[in-house]
């Protein structure tokens, strides 16, 4: 058995960003209506639920945007380390690994050589963050791998490049 490349890094947007943008368009549409009712009949009622309602929608209006800045920042900065060869390797057999259940609630993790890889499917995060329950390639303890990784605040070491050795 040949050693065989499993992961590189590559510019993507996480799926979960997109449960926002849903929401948001709803919450403008809403607004809109509202404020369309609240002129037709002028009741106290009809302009405080528009005003709810545009508080609303702003609110996820922001955060949307914020996750997208924030998303496309990290790819920007992790991809970009990667692709100027500006990361860390790491080789060894996979340790302590834990996987994240199929409904999510905890994150995946282990061990390679002391150094500590942590992530989720569920959360905003560049690079690798498949878990074996959901068809990642990093399935469990025994593994032979060289990891490339590098580091990104809170989301600690980040994966960039993982190889499975023989």
């Amino acid at each position: 058995m040949e050693a065989r490349v499993l992961y590189e890094a590559s510019v993507s947007v996480n799926p979960m960003l997109f449960l926002f943008l849903p929401m948001t368009a709803v919450g403008i549409f809403l607004t809109i209506r509202n404020i369309q009712t609240a002129r037709e009949t002028g009741g106290f009622e009809e302009k405080r639920r528009a005003v709810i309602f545009g508080l609303v929608s702003g609110a996820f209006l922001l955060s949307s945007v914020f996750m997208m800045v924030h998303t496309i920042r990290m790819n920007d900065a992790v991809v970009g380390a990667y692709r100027r060869g500006e990361y860390r390797t790491v080789e060894g057999y996979v340790e302590q690994f834990h996987p994240m259940p199929r409904t999510g609630h905890d994150s995946e993790h282990f061990f390679i050589d002391g150094v500590w890889f942590q992530y989720s499917d569920y959360s905003l995060q560049a690079g690798y963050h498949n878990a074996a329950s959901l068809g990642g390639v990093i399935t469990g303890d025994g593994q032979h791998l060289k990891i490339g990784y590098t580091e990104y605040g809170n989301y600690g070491n980040v994966i960039v490049y993982i190889e499975e050795l023989p």
